[in-house]
């Protein structure tokens, strides 16, 4: 029997390029018709489904990797986290979400919230201060 791929992803770590690649090359062109999907965060599905597949592709987060038995190769890419950091500032710069273009709440605002939310929120559990505050008051 043919080994199964399973991929791995993590959020903006190729998950989108390794689906177009994927899907390109085993359901379009015909490579294995029909022989790749793409589970998402579908764990229960995925854990149910993979061995009807060629190559799979799942959130790596929960999977048992104990469940897939031995006949199954795996992979996942990493990403540099300093490139994280960059690509998230330029994406977010350039306001590609409605939520980015909002203007940023005034001092006072967050000062209002964060009176609010103390009230509300036992002391323990609102870590709002620096560390030293927090294990002062741990």
């Amino acid at each position: 029997m043919t080994k199964s791929l399973v991929h791995f992803s993590y959020h903006k770590c190729l998950t989108v390029y390794f689906f177009r690649v994927a899907s390109s090359t085993f359901n379009r062109y015909r490579l294995g018709a029909g022989q790749y999907r793409n589970f998402n965060h579908e764990h229960d599905a995925f854990l149910a489904q993979q061995h009807k597949y060629r190559v799979t592709s799942v959130s790596s987060m929960h999977t048992d990797l104990d469940a897939l038995g031995d006949d199954v190769r795996a992979t996942h890419f990493v990403r540099d986290p300093r490139d994280l950091v960059v690509s998230g500032y330029f994406y977010h710069k350039r306001g590609a979400e409605a939520w980015t273009r909002k203007p940023s709440p005034s001092a006072k605002i967050m000062r209002a919230w964060l009176a609010r939310a103390r009230a509300l929120i036992p002391r323990r559990i609102l870590a709002v201060g620096s560390i030293r505050d927090f294990k002062a008051n741990s």
